[in-house]
């Protein structure tokens, strides 16, 4: 029962983490660049944004 907040918050914290790369940040590169250019800069942010988590591998 004490695992269901926090797997509610890690859910929640992913959508908008997905909605917020992938659903915004690269659809506006897209429109201004390739596609290609555009997922690495998605993917660079993705990157960027978990290089400061200890745990991250």
């Amino acid at each position: 029962m004490f695992i269901i907040p926090p797997l509610a918050m890690a859910f929640n914290s992913a959508i908008v983490e997905e909605i917020s790369l992938r659903g915004i940040v690269f659809r506006i590169t897209e429109e201004r660049l390739e596609s290609y250019f555009a997922l690495l800069i998605s993917a660079a942010l993705f990157g960027a944004m978990h290089f400061a988590n200890p745990n991250s591998s």
